[in-house]
């Protein structure tokens, strides 16, 4: 699933929202009390899975320290994404006095399913937060009153001082601003505006306190709150799993021996080489393939494997049954040049991979995978094959156009230098 948001835009309705929403909040008549929040976040992942069990108990008082106003408690379960959007359900109970100005003696019950889409956006200066919360309530008010409401909150962080800290926002401490819009959508008509700013900081790698001013404007009055929380996070994203180049491996067929230097220009995290990769490869290449390196050490080919910074697009390719794996790749890496010798490594390496599977999606990179992975050799080839297929394991056939590999194809002659190598897909979507 691609997420796509326009962040200028958002940053700018955000600051049109708090200034609209301040301009709204400072023009009603004065706060009728001041009061105090206390909240209690916690948010405890699940070992080797992207779960959290999140959590909160809020306590709210009319006055500072007395005239009980509100007692809040919720739990859901939340499904975290790699880049940084996040879906939570749960549930909720409230106990509470009637809505106003004032402390009541009438107990108010109510019980709440709620589901939670949330968004961030990290950048050096700030981070920035969308999250939208549906709710369904009812409410026991001598009787039970059902209602659904919906509430979007934008918030941003600003870190304050220098990133010296390894903490969730670049540094010790930071500020942060947010405005929250409550819709009744039973009755179409504005529920609440909560305005907060105020100043967060980090305690160690799992805990944040924070406190500040927050501004309630509800439809029968307007509240003053002195806001404290503290909040423990144990959640840790579950690493994506890593696109790496794997093997590709470089032979050297000259018509005469030659000395041959190789500079491997790879936009990306090299992982392995052998030999040892130092600002390039210097080796004595001989017309059969060997190779001598200065210390006199034999080899038949290069080898690296890395991390690439970027993706390869890819629009068409093969699905192919998994026991047809041999034949296809026999078949193909011969028409795009592969000897005997290399096919059969290429096919040893890969078959475990691709044979029990179903079916596999393939495809082979060109003239992509040389900008990501530039290899410049001296002297020039005559010949230069690379092949880089990459792959994705399916449970069942999928309709996508075919590869046409004709413009792949190439006769050797002269100096001949190949290169083969594979990555296994972990994300697809035709």
């Amino acid at each position: 699933m691609t997420l796509e948001i326009h962040f200028i835009t958002m940053k700018h309705l955000f600051f049109a929202t708090l200034f609209a929403c301040s301009a709204f909040l400072y023009g009603q008549s004065a706060p009728t009390s001041l009061g105090t929040w206390s909240k209690l976040d916690a948010t405890i992942g699940i070992p080797k899975t992207n779960i959290s069990v999140d959590s909160d108990l809020q306590l709210r008082l009319y006055n500072p320290f007395s005239n009980f106003q509100e007692l809040v408690g919720r739990i859901g379960f939340t499904y975290h994404r790699y880049n940084n959007w996040s879906l939570t359900a749960g549930v909720a109970r409230l106990q509470t006095g009637d809505f106003g100005s004032s402390y009541s003696d009438r107990s108010i019950l109510e019980n709440r399913i709620w589901q939670q889409f949330e968004y961030i956006r990290g950048k050096r200066k700030h981070e920035t937060e969308q999250r939208s919360r549906l709710e369904q309530r009812w409410i026991n008010n001598g009787s039970v009153q059902f209602s659904t409401r919906i509430r979007h909150r934008m918030l941003i962080n600003f870190p304050l001082g220098r990133n010296t800290y390894r903490y969730r926002f670049g540094t010790r401490f930071f500020l942060t601003i947010y405005d929250e819009l409550l819709i009744s959508i039973s009755k179409m008509t504005f529920d609440e505006n909560r305005f907060y700013t105020g100043l967060g900081v980090n305690l160690g790698e799992h805990l944040i306190f924070r406190t500040g001013y927050l501004w309630q404007q509800r439809a029968s009055a307007s509240l003053s709150r002195i806001q404290f929380s503290v909040a423990v996070n144990t959640f840790r994203m579950k690493p994506p799993p890593k696109k790496i180049y794997r093997k590709p491996i470089i032979y050297f067929y000259p018509e005469d021996t030659t000395d041959v230097e190789v500079v491997l220009d790879y936009d990306g995290k090299l992982t392995h080489t052998y030999p040892k990769y130092n600002s390039g490869w210097k080796v004595k290449a001989y017309p059969d393939g060997t190779l001598i390196d200065d210390d006199g050490k034999e080899y038949y080919s290069l080898y690296w494997e890395g991390e690439p910074r970027t993706d390869l697009a890819i629009e068409d390719g093969f699905i192919i049954p998994g026991d047809q794996t041999i034949p296809f790749l026999e078949k193909t890496l011969a028409e795009l040049g592969l000897n005997r010798k290399e096919a059969n490594e290429f096919i040893i390496y890969w078959l475990p991979l691709m044979e029990n599977n179903p079916f596999n999606f393939i495809h082979f990179s060109s003239d992509e995978y040389e900008k990501i992975a530039e290899l410049k050799i001296t002297p020039t080839p005559e010949t230069f094959i690379r092949i880089m297929m990459v792959f994705k394991p399916l449970v069942e056939s999928i309709d996508i156009k075919k590869q046409d590999i004709t413009s792949l194809r190439k006769e050797r002659k002269g100096f001949t230098v190949v290169e083969w190598g594979g990555q296994e897909l972990q994300e697809f979507t035709p």
